[in-house]
């Protein structure tokens, strides 16, 4: 094989894998990197080929990090509302990177108007199981403890 038409294979399969990541984003634009790149490895193409083709997308602004973490937030507001611990977590596990999770972050409402919000919304049930169950609850949805604490006073003690 001569360096041309090793070239022009690697061009035909960049140009493959493109085509395929564009075609599994659709018109769904919030997809992140780490997205594109998993479902490159899962159709068979080598890592380096399918970072750079997530890459070159990301240049283009086809796909976007940032995009992919503000629509993943959007999805844990009100009554699904998380706290930062819990989100972090979830945008780590998402592959984003660090920097657009933090700058999604930091546009959300503050923590602990999350957790008042969340706690308005289940006020009654929070009532009626008590407050260790309240607890565990907003334990499990990622709230840190003197937040938690501060609203279980408010609620019980009132």
């Amino acid at each position: 094989m001569t360096d041309s038409s090793i070239l022009d294979a690697e061009l035909i399969e960049y140009r493959q894998a493109r085509e395929f990541a564009v075609n599994y984003i659709g018109s769904n634009f919030s997809r992140a990197k780490a997205d594109i790149v998993r479902r490159l490895l899962r159709a068979g193409y080598a890592r380096p080929l399918a970072e750079q083709v997530a890459a070159d997308l990301a240049e283009i602004d086809y796909v976007s990090d940032y995009r992919a973490a503000k629509v993943l937030l959007r999805r844990h507001q009100g009554r699904q509302a998380k706290g930062n611990l819990y989100l972090n977590s979830l945008l780590q596990q998402k592959g984003i990177e660090r920097a657009a999770a933090e700058e999604a972050l930091s546009e959300l409402a503050p923590e602990s108007e999350r957790l008042a919000e969340l706690c308005a919304s289940y006020q009654a049930d929070l009532e009626r199981k008590g407050p260790i169950k309240a607890r565990r609850f907003l334990y499990g949805r990622g709230f840190p403890n003197y937040l938690i604490e501060r609203e279980m006073e408010r609620i019980f003690d009132a």
